[in-house]
């Protein structure tokens, strides 16, 4: 490899954890102002997470309205790099810059915590290296689903297409939404980095956290964040893979660390917020993934019941779970209005319109 290769491909892994920076902090100012109008508190990656979740459902209504241009997606990073900014500069005191210093700097600490984070760095890297810009595509999937739809809604201001188009079905959006951010602004390629290299990051993050926070063992936590690692990366296409697994990191240890201290947590109104901004973000992605809503759904209703031995609790937080679902979710369904009412129209089959239409008189009559 000669100098020039190596310098630019040392530039282009520069350029990607500048982006990561910029996007993961943006998500973590969104995140944090979520958690304070909903008096909830995560660890970073979580509240990182809690933001993806907001901005998936911004991402709803700005395809609604057919405003999702480059311009407004600038405007959403910029306001959540200025609420992070804004954090920071509130937060600072010299009194927890000394007490944060001394216990990450104590040894205990250390020992659980940067072997993982330097485990996190490389991988990083490695995949900023080697698959954040691919130099093709797969044409059956990647151009034919994911590449087309956010290209699409940066130039009309919406991913909804005709009524022949596979979103709706298949996808609502979400990732479509999420891609847009990366396409903006830098070479197709790069739209790899938004689930191959940011989300898994994210995820990497949200593991460490929540081993950090059950205080494990030294030796056992880096063995806790190889698990995912040592999964076999084989790359498919750019779906939402990592984005979701992220989301349902969050989903299922993100409730269990609110209700942990208080099990009646889990029926207040920020917890049925938080569930159901989760879930239409997770729906939002992609259809399929409305199968791990439902077992989580399940999971938690047998939970309540279990726990606080009400059916009556349950009733209502399942209630009040699925309204607030319906909620952040039908910016999603909406844009898609048109396109499942004309398919339940003819739900009946070709025959039925064509009859309709009066295609089937004239050919009679003709015979």
């Amino acid at each position: 490899m000669s100098v020039y290769e190596r310098s630019d491909h040392l530039f282009k892994v520069l350029i990607i954890a500048l982006l990561a920076l910029i996007y993961l902090s943006s998500l973590f100012g969104w995140g944090y102002l979520l958690e304070k109008l909903l008096g909830l508190s995560w660890p970073v990656p979580f509240t990182i997470c809690l933001g993806l979740s907001g901005w998936i459902f911004f991402g709803g209504v700005l395809n609604l309205l057919g405003i999702a241009y480059p311009l407004v997606l600038d405007g959403i990073v910029i306001f959540g790099l200025g609420y992070f900014a804004l954090t920071l500069v509130r937060s600072w005191n010299l009194k927890k810059v000394s007490e944060y210093r001394s216990f990450y700097c104590s040894k205990d600490v250390l020992l659980r915590f940067l072997p993982s984070t330097m485990a996190i760095l490389i991988v990083f890297v490695f995949l900023a290296y080697t698959v954040s810009s691919p130099q093709t595509f797969n044409v059956h999937d990647d151009f034919e689903k994911y590449l087309s739809h956010p290209i699409k809604m940066l130039a009309t201001g919406t991913v909804k297409g005709s009524l022949f188009s596979a979103l709706g079905s298949e996808t609502l959006g979400g990732q479509a939404f999420l891609h847009g951010f990366a396409l903006a602004h830098w070479p197709l390629g790069y739209v790899n980095t938004v689930d191959t290299v940011f989300a898994f990051l994210l995820c990497l993050m949200s593991v460490l956290s929540v081993s950090m926070r059950e205080e494990l063992p030294f030796w056992y936590i880096p063995l806790v964040v190889l698990v995912p690692i040592s999964i076999n990366p084989q790359y498919v296409n750019i779906s939402s893979l990592y984005t979701a697994t992220a989301m349902i990191i969050f989903l299922f240890l993100g409730l269990w660390m609110h209700s942990e201290e208080d099990k009646n947590t889990v029926l207040s109104w920020p917890s049925l917020v938080f569930l159901g901004l989760s879930y239409g973000a997770l729906i939002a992605l992609k259809t399929f993934y409305l199968l791990v809503v439902i077992i989580h759904f399940a999971l938690v209703f047998l939970g309540i019941i279990c726990v606080s031995h009400s059916f009556k609790n349950a009733t209502k937080w399942a209630i009040g779970t699925a309204f607030s679902t319906l909620l952040f979710s039908s910016p999603w369904i909406l844009v898609y209005y048109s396109n499942w009412t004309t398919w339940l129209s003819n739900i009946s089959g070709p025959q039925a319109y064509l009859s309709d239409s009066g295609f089937a008189r004239q050919t009679a009559a003709a015979i």
